[in-house]
């Protein structure tokens, strides 16, 4: 009996299938002449083949409804451009050697220097290509990877790895090459679309390697973040959502002055009109930025900038090295803190009475500004309106004061967190005084700076641990020579009580100079810092006064020679035009005054004191008390004005000088010695400022 294959009645199938049914017909017509074996051989292979035309004529006229895998599996071979010069029925046959997966997220398809086992085609999902960890390109659906591997077996040159839930389409290896040479037209397609890939590769690998970086991104000339960046940007940057972002702002969130820069400068890297090439241009972007990462830690990111360009050479893009040198400079930030700390030390033995002074300063501050602060709260809390003048309140003048020494103290010995801290407060303090009325949060705002001063009291405290035991034995306490020891003992034995109390005395003095002993280096640093050029001396003789005057000089004294430093001596370029020497200089002089005084004296070379101008800020300024302005001018003695609390010649406040309470603390100071003040000045020529006080307090 003949068998005839099935010839579908549809006249829409292509001509090619037609072709085949009817080839497929007249063969079948034919086998009756060949014996049993072959003409049942044959019979096999036409059945096969008229399957796959049932199947082609069921997903081409969409009536078998179980057809959806095989009509996705042909459809997404047609979307893949090495396929796309087969016919429909060859289509079918390929589709039937594909096998469906369902893959998770972060799962390697092909793995790089390992040889492929098979060609994947991308149906839907996202995958990434990696060479070395870092991304090379993102491929979506209709995508057709491990082809090279498989054709050539040889090991894969990247890692592809999904990046969302994919679904995709796996043929085996050995597959893939029978059907590669079962379609003899698949190999000039296949080696045209291999060589760009490869290119490809090749180009973006070599990218990588020369910009030897942890993470790598791509943004397009307005800034915007594409679809090609490396794993390690997303944990670098905190944010899985990255494509389509701007980079800028996400980048530069924690730095404001960065994200300026980059907002001046990036557009002109596209701008054809600017006379300035890619490397010239990317050099004034931002090369290091910090980022506050969700982990609460502060992080140092270095930046790089390499251009991306069209296979017409135009700049199209850029690719942006991130570099993670948090370490790095941690270890930076941890070597200067101990630089510092050293350096603090080595002024610490230089001059440690001052040190402990500034330590006992401290705990005053603390002290006064607690008990300010409780006085004020109960003010507030007793008063209607829940508000105090301050300008009334009878402890700001000291308050202000012994804050502006504590901050001129701490400087001295390079204590610049604490020197900061306090100089913070003082603008507080001036703005509420501004203000007149302070509440109870302005007050909150107080104990927290107050809460920040202790804290770094503490730190300065700490430092004496690292001071020999004997040093600080010295330092708290009375400290005999041996022959001094023996003397004291020996007038006891003798029962020689005025000598007793002489030799006591005598103990309890110290030479004068200590009070100018850190100035030096403190001259230096804030003529550096002001851009001056200064020389200090010392002159007079080194006299013995009772250590409670060094104490209570040391802090207020310090204020004069920062007014010297900032107010007295010219800056070097005015000096020049008057035709003074380029460098300023500053002296303290010591030497005794009669029987029972000594003088102390600070002088400069500088510009001298203009009383007009001082009389003329005295007169505008509501603040201070204008009864006591025209008792010191009548008395033709203008230079008090500069002694009256909340007086200042200076035009703006620095950490330097400014306030109006240095002079005021130095007036403080010397009337609780019971001495008196003389200040001298010539217009152009300097100041003199004299100090007279008793040898015995």
């Amino acid at each position: 009996m003949k068998k005839k294959a099935s010839t579908p009645e549809a006249t829409n199938l292509p001509i090619e299938i037609r072709n085949a049914l009817e080839t497929i017909s007249n063969f079948g017509n034919s086998l009756h002449n060949l014996d049993d074996g072959s003409s049942q051989a044959l019979m096999r292979i036409l059945a096969r083949y008229g399957e796959i035309l049932e199947k082609f004529n069921h997903i081409n006229t969409g009536q078998q409804q179980n057809t959806g895998g095989q009509n996705l599996r042909v459809a997404l071979l047609k979307n893949i451009s090495l396929f796309q010069d087969l016919n429909s029925f060859d289509l079918v046959v390929i589709s039937e050697k594909l096998e469906e997966l369902h893959v998770d997220a972060g799962i390697d398809l092909l793995v790089q220097n390992q040889i492929a086992e098979g060609v994947f085609l991308i149906a839907e999902g996202d995958v990434e290509v990696l060479v070395n960890e870092e991304l090379i390109a993102h491929r979506g659906h209709g995508a057709c990877v491990g082809e090279l591997s498989c054709l050539r077996g040889e090991a894969i040159a990247a890692t592809v790895r999904t990046l969302t839930p994919s679904r995709v389409f796996r043929i085996e290896r050995e597959e893939f090459l029978q059907t590669i040479n079962k379609f003899p037209q698949l190999w000039t397609k296949l080696f045209a679309e291999l060589t760009g890939r490869f290119n490809e590769l090749n180009q973006r690998s070599s990218e990588i390697l020369q910009h030897s970086l942890q993470g790598l991104i791509k943004i397009t000339a307005d800034g915007i973040i594409t679809n090609e960046f490396s794993s390690q940007c997303v944990e670098y940057l905190d944010s899985n959502q990255l494509e389509g972002g701007y980079f800028p702002k996400i980048m530069f969130a924690n730095d404001p002055y960065s994200l300026e820069g980059w907002d001046q400068i990036f557009s002109l890297i596209f701008d054809e009109n600017i006379p300035m090439g890619f490397t010239e241009v990317v050099g004034l972007l931002p090369k290091e930025t910090t980022f506050k990462h969700s982990s609460g830690k502060t992080r140092y990111y270095l930046l790089s900038y390499y251009p991306c360009y069209s296979p017409e050479k135009e700049l199209v893009a850029i690719d942006i090295g991130i570099e993670n040198i948090t370490e790095e400079r941690e270890a930076e930030r941890k070597k200067e803190e101990l630089e510092t700390e050293k350096n603090i030390l080595t002024k610490i033995y230089e001059d440690p009475e001052s040190f402990m002074q500034t330590l006992q300063l401290g705990e005053d501050v603390l002290s006064k500004l607690a008990e300010w602060e409780y006085s004020l709260t109960r003010k507030i809390e007793s008063s209607p309106e829940h508000l105090v003048n301050i300008e009334e309140d009878r402890d700001f003048p000291e308050m202000m004061r012994v804050l502006h020494t504590l901050k001129g103290m701490s400087g001295m010995f390079m204590l610049n967190t604490l020197q900061g801290i306090v100089h913070q407060l003082e603008d507080y303090l001036k703005t509420l005084q501004s203000n007149e009325k302070i509440t109870a949060y302005q007050l909150s705002q107080i104990s927290d700076q107050a809460s920040k001063i202790k804290l770094e009291h503490q730190y300065a405290h700490s430092l004496l641990d690292n001071m020999s035991q004997e040093l600080r034995i010295r330092l708290t306490g009375t400290v005999f020579s041996q022959e001094e020891f023996n003397l004291l003992k020996d007038t006891i034995h003798a029962g020689h009580i005025t000598k007793i109390q002489e030799l006591i005395s005598k103990l309890e003095k110290v030479p004068i100079r200590r009070l100018v002993r850190s100035w030096p280096d403190e001259i230096k640093r804030l003529s550096t810092q002001l851009g001056k050029k200064i020389r200090f001396s010392i002159e007079g003789d080194n006299l013995l006064v009772h250590k409670s005057i060094v104490e209570k000089l040391s802090g207020p004294l310090v204020h004069i020679m920062r007014n010297c430093v900032d107010h007295g001596i010219e800056s070097f370029e005015m000096r020049q035009a008057a035709g003074k020497p380029k460098f300023g200089r500053i002296a303290a002089n010591m030497y005794r005054k009669g029987n029972s005084d000594f003088v102390f004296q600070v002088s400069d070379d500088g510009n001298g004191l203009d009383m007009e101008k001082i009389i003329e800020k005295a007169r505008n300024n509501e603040m201070i008390d204008q009864y006591l302005v025209t008792s010191y001018i009548d008395k033709d003695e203008p230079w008090r004005l500069l002694f009256m609390q909340g007086f200042s010649t200076a035009e703006t406040v620095t950490d330097v000088s400014g306030r109006g309470v240095g002079l005021d603390a130095v007036q403080t100071a010397i009337s609780e010695l019971n001495g008196t003040i003389q200040v001298s000045s010539e217009l152009g020529s300097g100041t003199v400022f004299s100090f007279t006080i008793p040898f015995e307090i």
